[in-house]
């Protein structure tokens, strides 16, 4: 026999609503107003509900940081791809032309350039760091969102 527990329902939905950011004040207020109780008894129902439904409030919140780390990790390849492709073409490009050795026109030119090159490999090297925080967010979410353990 399937329990529909009035309370336990109401007890979902408020994990539901803690869970999508809603304002603990304006919840605490709802409750007083629905079951009839003083705002420290709210406060304590409240605190009942995220401790009973851990797992529920997480999975808004596992949903928020798997998106965003998926969108960092979009950002860190693209930005370490196009700044290391860059990088490696004015390197390549730079020093040697038609594959003969550098000439001197090509180490100025080089030289001149080297505050870009510079900036290339920072930016390449920014977009890996990005690239493998969105990595580690993107385990971590998922981990929140299968319910294991940290």
């Amino acid at each position: 026999m399937i329990s529909t527990d009035p309370d336990l329902e109401y007890r979902k939905k408020l994990a539901d609503r803690l869970g999508r950011g809603a304002d603990r004040n304006d919840l605490l207020l709802e409750i007083c107003e629905q079951r009839g109780l003083s705002w420290r008894q709210a406060q304590e129902y409240l605190v009942g509900v995220e401790l009973d439904q851990p797992r529920r409030i997480g999975r808004w919140r596992g949903l928020v940081w798997l998106l965003l780390s998926i969108l960092a990790c979009i950002e860190g390849a693209v930005q370490a791809g196009f700044s290391g492709y860059s990088l490696y073409d004015t390197m390549i490009y730079g020093l040697r032309v038609n594959g003969s050795a550098p000439s001197p026109g090509a180490i100025t030119w080089t030289l001149f350039h080297s505050q870009y090159l510079v900036m290339m490999l920072i930016s390449t090297l920014t977009g890996l760091m990005i690239l493998a925080g969105g990595i580690y967010w993107l385990v971590v979410s998922l981990r929140k969102l299968s319910g294991s353990p940290e």
